[in-house]
């Protein structure tokens, strides 16, 4: 029964969490309630509470939180195959005495098994569990983004299983301060980042999930709880169609731009192959941003270089990000030094820039032709001015500053999941970036590519007579002019020498030679077909998959986010890359690892990095389109396979349906669907 204190606790709450109370206290009262309504089975499993806690164990109607036992079916147990509860599992004598859990001996006939859940308080154990049970500060603020994001509130506005929010009085916010997610929550969002009474209510969930009931997900601390609850008693495979359904919660998929670090230990958990690419992106991007900057001037060490909060996902994840980067800003650097080169038409290989060292080759070599000598003059001054517009024109025009339309929302978006005291306008970042940075970033391609798709020489032939050299542009001016001399006096040369360039460049039909030394139209359109291919954008190409709908990114579109293969090699086979788990693709031989025989066991230092060898994930969630098609190969689901954990305890997605996300950027009737579904 819901506790009298429901009306305190609906004073305290905002208008969206009165439009939630209802589902809310079901959810809770379901779990108050688990012995009723867990009752069939042949094993009696018991949750302790903790004997004394540093707050009074209630809920949000003041309900409290006490020890309880439930009773559940050994074959659904033992069809996870997971060493955790295996050992845990004990056999019942005949004549059961009276237990220690207060269980009279006639309440236990007919039960075959017993298992004690409640977590141990002491030894290694403890900490390995309470390490992975552990909120970052990100995961305990996500609720703020109902408002910032506008993120699904019942994706992220549930509270804590321990909560006193009837007992406090409202809280009201600055206006400013639900703008950003860092900002000072009120007190019941203030939660621990490990709580005990936590950890046993989500075993209790976790429980219902193998019995195929229902629980319901709606913040994030709960959710990144079950998932480290599902990895320690080895049966991840019950919280992947949770989790991904959590992530398709509207607009909800932004959890994977402002907390990419959480995302990847996800993405990896699941094995979701494109949340996992995606994060890699964007994790990459911005180490990568950061180790290219000038040594003397760093971002602090937590912090990237565009001000957002960063944390440590890991030994084993942060090696795999840093080889990536190291990769990437090398690539990056090749491509701007190229670029930003007095030699830059000889490395991108032009053949028509080519061509005009060829004639100027044939004509240098006649040193007692007037003709020759005065030719070789003009095409000298040619190839400057071209060198010099490019670097002028084109390079530095590329590398300038940002304009305010190019900002746009950038700085509205980043400011959201920004700490106030790393704000820094984007212009200003952007402005100390050198140039190997600026080529990570969206705006140098842009620029590329508007230039590339125009160019900036000359539409049609001109000649000095023309009426149109009145209006040339600066480029004609300032490069077609000179073409067109060279052209005037390569027609002096062949004049006074037919033989010099009688078999150069024939006409395939005429068999007639060139009397034109340097074609500008030929040679723009052979820069920008080159330079387009160097700021081109792929996506997924490399993954050797099926192509997709471009992911949509809400906030992190200012820089690239793209990578290749040398540097996605890096990732897990099963993510497109070359990771087998030996080690061998980062060059460094890796002892063997001492992992138990499933995610519920550890060993030794070794950071766990639970693979669902029981489980096979066909597409995974693809991208930020997170399309996914969930395989049902794995006894974890086939567990709860008549029952999925959905936000409408009405509505039932079977295994064969596609998960799709409100970041489509095509619509159709499979988008409306998903949307229903989800």
């Amino acid at each position: 029964m819901p506790s009298p204190h429901a009306k305190d606790a609906a004073q305290g709450l905002t208008a969206v969490d009165m439009n939630n109370l209802d589902e809310s206290n079901i959810a809770r009262t379901y779990l108050h309630n688990a012995q009723y309504e867990m009752n069939e089975g042949d094993t009696v499993v018991y949750i302790n509470m903790p004997s004394w806690t540093l707050v009074e164990p209630i809920d949000c109607v003041g309900d409290t939180w006490r020890s309880l036992h439930v009773k559940m079916h050994s074959d659904k147990i033992r069809s996870l195959k997971s060493s955790k509860f295996n050992s845990k599992l004990k056999e019942l004598p005949p004549t059961p005495p009276l237990d220690k859990n207060g269980l009279l001996r006639e309440e236990l006939v007919g039960m075959k098994y017993v298992m004690d859940l409640t977590p141990s308080i002491e030894g290694e154990e403890v900490v390995y569990e309470m390490a992975e049970m552990s909120l970052t500060p990100g995961i305990i603020a996500w609720w703020r983004s109902q408002d910032t994001f506008e993120v699904d509130a019942a994706a992220v506005n549930g509270h804590d299983d321990v909560c006193h929010c009837g007992k406090k009085p409202p809280h009201f916010e600055v206006a400013d301060d639900k703008f950003n997610i860092w900002s000072r929550p009120p007190d019941h969002r203030n939660i621990p980042d490990y709580c005990p009474i936590r950890h046993r209510i989500c075993i209790l969930r976790l429980l219902y999930l193998i019995e195929g009931k229902h629980v319901l997900l709606d913040s994030a601390p709960r959710v990144w709880t079950m998932i480290a609850i599902s990895k320690i008693f080895g049966c991840p495979g019950l919280m992947v169609k949770p989790v991904a359904q959590w992530l398709l919660m509207w607009r909800n998929s932004t959890f994977l731009e402002v907390l990419p670090e959480e995302g990847l230990q996800i993405g990896m958990t699941f094995k979701f192959i494109d949340v996992t690419r995606f994060v890699f992106e964007i994790l990459v991007y911005e180490k990568a941003l950061k180790d290219a900057g000038d040594s003397g001037r760093s971002a602090a060490p937590n912090t990237t270089i565009f001000g957002r909060k960063g944390r440590d996902p890991g030994d084993d994840l942060d090696n795999m990000v840093q080889h990536a980067a190291q990769a990437l800003v090398q690539r990056n650097s090749s491509v701007m030094t190229v670029l930003g080169s007095d030699s830059v038409f000889e490395d991108l290989d032009i053949p028509e820039w080519k061509r005009l060292a060829e004639v100027r080759r044939r004509l240098a070599a006649e040193t007692d032709s007037h003709e020759c000598a005065a030719a070789v003059v003009v095409l000298d001054h040619l190839k400057q001015r071209i060198l010099h517009f490019w670097r002028k024109n084109i390079w530095e025009e590329a590398l300038g500053c940002l304009t305010g339309p190019e900002c746009g929302k950038v700085d509205d978006f980043r400011f959201r999941y920004v700490a106030p005291n790393s704000r820094e306008p984007l212009n200003t970042i952007y402005d100390r970036m050198n140039p190997v940075q600026k080529g990570m970033c969206l705006f140098f391609h842009n620029r590329i590519n508007t230039i590339a798709r125009t160019g900036p020489w000359q539409p049609e032939p001109l000649t000095p007579e023309s009426p149109a050299t009145k209006s040339l542009t600066f480029a004609q001016r300032y490069v077609g002019v000179l073409a067109v001399a060279l052209k005037r006096s390569f027609e002096k040369v062949i004049a006074a020498r037919p033989q010099l360039f009688a078999d150069f460049d024939r006409d395939s039909k005429t068999g007639v030679a060139t009397t034109n030394p340097f074609r500008l139209i030929r040679f723009d359109t052979e820069v920008f077909e080159v330079l387009r291919e160097c700021v081109e954008i792929p996506r997924n190409d490399f993954f050797d998959v099926p192509k997709k709908r471009t992911p949509s990114r809400f906030l992190t579109n200012h820089f690239l986010a793209f990578l290749v293969p040398d540097e996605v090699k890096f990732l897990p086979v099963w993510a497109g890359g070359q990771d087998d788990g030996t080690g061998r693709v980062f060059n460094d031989e890796l002892p063997p690892a001492e992992d138990g025989p499933d995610t519920g066991f550890r060993g030794g230092a070794a950071v766990v990095s639970p693979s669902l060898a029981s489980m096979s994930v066909v597409e995974g969630l693809r991208g930020l389109d997170l399309e996914s098609v969930l395989a049902s190969e794995t006894t974890s689901m086939n567990v709860h396979k008549d029952g999925s954990i959905i936000y409408n305890p009405g509505r039932v997605i079977v295994d064969d349906e596609s998960i799709h996300s409100e970041t489509f950027t095509e619509t159709g009737d499979d988008y409306e669907a998903a949307r229903r579904e989800t």
